[in-house]
């Protein structure tokens, strides 16, 4: 009995270390993840007013530290604008599974007239219940709105403050089980100008973009803990 009881005292001991042990790594960021979106694992491209009739001219300069896209906004097309898109996979109907990341962080430099002016920045989920390959349009806008100013550095957004275009949703005929956000598949990036621009030289640097997670949840954690 004395060997039995020294056994179970050890078991006892080793689980309450171990379990001490793995909650004071996940405090300190042990279970933290990133997930950093660059030129060497995206594709960069310029969107513009021009499939709307517009006039708008742009020019994209992309270099290992930032990507900066320079339009002149011509009051033209009925939206005048111009934006960054980024493509994370080859294929819009195959994308990265950001659902277990809680957090965006973006670098961004805007030059435009009008101060404190803000971008707009959509995270585009591609699901067949209802997207379509042939329609970019389809895929969904998990959108939020911000002014990146200037020399700003990197500023944090939780995912849970997108949200989904209320015009997306009416000109698609989303049914409510699909209009709330989506990150599960998101194949591009959008960092476009504002909604209320002038007829003037505009810029978008982007420095950093990069999503923030963690490998298990706390919740999680816990319950494996207990089943130990």
């Amino acid at each position: 009995m004395t060997g039995l009881n020294k056994g179970l005292r050890f078991i006892v001991l080793f689980l309450v270390c171990f379990t001490i042990a793995a909650y004071g790594w996940f405090i300190l960021g042990g279970a933290q993840k990133e997930y950093i979106v660059a030129p060497t694992n995206s594709t960069y491209k310029i969107i513009d007013d021009s499939g709307q009739n517009g006039a708008t001219t742009t020019t994209l300069n992309i270099n290992k530290n930032s990507v900066l896209l320079e339009c002149n906004i011509i009051n033209k097309a009925k939206w005048p604008f111009c934006e960054i898109a980024v493509s994370l996979t080859d294929s819009i109907d195959n994308g990265i599974d950001l659902s277990s990341y809680h957090s965006v962080g973006l670098d961004i430099d805007y030059t435009s007239p009008l101060e404190g002016e803000r971008v707009r920045v959509y995270l585009r989920n591609f699901d067949p219940v209802y997207a379509n390959i042939a329609d970019p349009i389809s895929l969904k806008f998990n959108a939020i709105e911000y002014s990146p100013g200037m020399d700003q550095g990197l500023q944090i957004f939780p995912l849970r403050s997108f949200q989904v275009l209320s015009w997306w949703i009416a000109e698609n005929n989303i049914p409510v089980d699909k209009s709330s956000r989506q990150f599960d598949n998101i194949s591009i990036i959008e960092i476009a100008t504002g909604s209320y621009i002038e007829e003037a030289p505009y810029g978008i640097k982007l420095n950093r973009l990069v999503f923030y997670g963690n490998w298990i949840t706390e919740s999680a954690l816990v319950k494996l803990l207990l089943l130990l």
